[in-house]
């Protein structure tokens, strides 16, 4: 049995490893091809930075109030299986509860704040 347990975490290694590795030779090979069909490497270098770019600072407000929200799940589910005796998956309808409910809010925050800048004068 010692075997199998030391089996996992070396898989799981070596599926990240060849994440990578296709990962990288993929955006080669991306890279090559641009080069074959007459692209620049400034115009490569451009589409490359904006691949990598934020495109707007909400989005990491929306992971933000998400992650907190399934935080917040978590801990409110064990807080009902230890005092009030529920089954354990109940945990999993409040995860999902909660970032629901995230995601609403981050629409209220997104909108009033796209509002705010049509509302701007240019």
């Amino acid at each position: 049995m010692g075997g199998f347990e030391l089996l996992i975490p070396i898989t799981f290694f070596i599926l990240i490893g060849l994440m990578f590795y296709f990962g990288i030779t993929s955006k080669h090979r991306e890279r090559m091809a641009m080069l074959e069909k007459g692209f620049s490497p400034e115009q490569i270098q451009s589409i490359a930075r904006r691949a990598f770019r934020v495109q707007s600072p909400l989005a990491s407000l929306k992971w933000g109030i998400i992650i907190v929200a399934i935080g917040l799940a978590i801990i409110v589910g064990n807080f009902l299986r230890t005092v009030y005796n529920v089954d354990e998956s109940i945990i999993a309808g409040v995860i999902f509860l909660f970032a629901g409910l995230a995601l609403v809010i981050y629409y209220f925050i997104a909108s009033k704040k796209e509002q705010e800048t049509q509302e701007q004068p240019k």
